[in-house]
């Protein structure tokens, strides 16, 4: 039933027994979660909270609506996760948290921050909006830091038409943040005509997505995407900030049908990376991303730098592949966070120190790793990578492209 609150607690148990933390806290986005989590910290006017540029900007909100400063480091350019050495050079008497997103499904090098995060005395909030299931020296992601935050939103490891969710280990924490829910005034059911139209844009998308239609609704679909991160974000920050609320119980239904599959869907991720993987590395004007040995990457994409040394820079490339009937995608923003309006003025950051950010958003491209990959799909890909180095575009003849967002609802 879509007014069953027990549903909502049903997903919020199986979700922290899956991650392996004590409690987990179901909410409508991952921007109203970290809201939940900074504010139940303490964090306000003043206070900083360290993160990466290469990071999605909408992060940067829910800080700034405290009063608090974000502080952008550097990433490293193997791996594209935050760089623990930078962090630590950005500490100060003024630092609250620490926030490393582990990016595309690979988790940041969190030994090291924790280090830094313990010596300080300041808090960890993992961002795993792209990586649930990814593990760490055998612990899941979202549960190695003082509390973690996932999205459930269309592009994500699974998704429930959006939504997010908390998790953390810390008793006092917890408490505080069940506290901060009723001072923020957050109602359990959003607005019916939110809700069925964000489930009816999310079905239309998984059809719209299929490959055999989307050499034609390509174009219409990234359109409007562009049209959502311009025209209509101002109108939905304002909703937002105006009334918060939690995740429904129609959308933890969904999500807990979806969590069944997440281990099988991370699976097949990882295996399509495997084979894409023993394609790109014979293409020397690739770089390959760094796998750290002690992890668990679950490829929400596969990710390569375009080494522009070899006569071909990223655009070029995506074009080329786009001509041969594949979706492959730069990263989601055109800039770092240091680069984009506002948040360049709000910040905090030394530009020279964010050289490998920059590089990074430059050069980056995405390949699709999704479940509805067939191996054939992958062999073609791959191949024409390798054909590259003859650097011939030939005009498409309506090709299927296989999109890089097919969500995994069956």
């Amino acid at each position: 039933s879509s007014t069953d609150h027990s549903i909502v607690d049903e997903f919020e148990l199986k979700f922290s027994e899956y991650v392996g933390t004590k409690y987990a806290i179901a909410t409508n986005s991952a921007r109203l979660a970290l809201l939940i989590i900074l504010k139940s910290m303490g964090v306000g006017k003043g206070d900083e909270v360290i993160l990466p540029s290469f990071i999605c900007n909408v992060i940067l909100d829910p800080i700034l609506q405290l009063g608090a400063v974000p502080v952008l480091v550097d990433s490293m350019l193997e791996t594209y996760n935050i760089n623990p050495d930078e962090v630590n050079e950005a500490i100060s008497k003024k630092t609250k948290a620490i926030l490393p997103a582990h990016l595309y499904g690979q988790p940041c090098e969190m030994d090291s921050i924790i280090d830094i995060a313990e010596d300080s005395n300041v808090f960890v909030i993992e961002d795993c909006a792209q990586a649930l299931g990814a593990e760490y020296k055998g612990k899941k992601v979202g549960s190695l830091g003082n509390a973690g935050i996932f999205s459930f939103d269309y592009d994500k490891n699974i998704t429930t038409g959006g939504g997010g969710m908390i998790t953390t280990n810390d008793d006092r924490l917890y408490s505080s943040m069940v506290k901060t829910i009723k001072n923020l005034n957050c109602r359990i059911i959003p607005p019916s005509w939110h809700e069925y139209k964000s489930l009816l844009e999310l079905y239309i998308y998984y059809l719209l997505t299929n490959k055999h239609v989307y050499a034609h609704t390509r174009f219409p679909i990234l359109y409007y995407e562009r049209l959502k991160r311009t025209l209509f974000r101002d109108s939905e920050k304002k909703r937002f900030l105006k009334s918060p609320y939690l995740l429904s119980p129609m959308r933890a239904t969904i999500g807990i049908s979806q969590l069944k599959k997440i281990d099988k869907i991370n699976e097949i991720r990882i295996a399509n990376a495997n084979i894409l993987q023993n394609y790109l590395k014979k293409c020397s004007f690739l770089r390959l991303p760094k796998i750290i040995e002690h992890s668990k990457h679950v490829f929400l994409r596969y990710n390569v730098i375009v080494d522009r040394e070899y006569g071909i820079n990223r655009n070029e490339f995506q074009e080329y592949l786009i001509s041969k009937g594949f979706e492959v995608t730069p990263w989601a923003w055109p800039s770092p966070v240091h680069l984009i309006p506002p948040y360049d003025k709000l910040a905090k950051y030394r530009i020279e120190k964010l050289k490998v950010s920059e590089e990074i958003a430059k050069n980056l491209l995405n390949f699709p790793t999704h479940p509805h990959l067939t191996q054939t799909d992958i062999q073609k890909i791959g191949n024409s990578c390798l054909e590259l180095s003859l650097i011939h575009i030939s005009e498409p003849t309506r090709p299927l492209y296989i999109s890089y967002a097919v969500f995994c609802l069956k």
